[in-house]
């Protein structure tokens, strides 16, 4: 066989999967894009679920309160919700979401607020019940 033909097919052969490889990365990427909307549409769908209204400022879907619930417990999920409620009514603030502010900065604020004295939780869980009626 000639040596410069040789050379040539083992050119030409790496070239031609440079090309492919090429080709795939960009079919990859096409992929990733085409899913990563897929995930953003489905982020949208969710996003949708109905708000109720809390508090007169607040909205939350029942999955957002239910997350609080269970993270932080009612007396404290009860407690962030009347403490935004309350911020949101004296400034006029508004937020796109209601539950990443109480992410945000209400958790903080509630914990520093809430001793860990499980009575007194209890007590004033009962209070917010007569109170407020909050989630009910």
């Amino acid at each position: 066989m000639n040596p410069i033909k040789g050379t040539l097919n083992t050119v030409m052969d790496e070239t031609a999967n440079d090309i492919i490889l090429r080709r795939l990365d960009t079919i990859e990427k096409k992929l990733d894009k085409l899913l990563s909307n897929k995930e953003k549409e489905q982020k949208v769908v969710k996003s949708t679920e109905k708000k109720k209204k809390y508090l007169q400022h607040v909205y939350l879907t029942e999955d957002e309160v239910k997350k609080l619930r269970d993270e932080y417990g009612d007396v404290k999920a009860r407690k962030m919700i009347t403490e935004l409620n309350n911020y949101k009514g004296a400034n006029g603030k508004t937020y796109k979401s209601d539950y990443l502010a109480i992410l945000n900065w209400v958790v903080a604020k509630v914990s520093k607020d809430i001793p860990a004295n499980t009575e007194y939780m209890e007590k004033m869980n009962e209070r917010n019940k007569k109170l407020y009626g909050v989630g009910e």
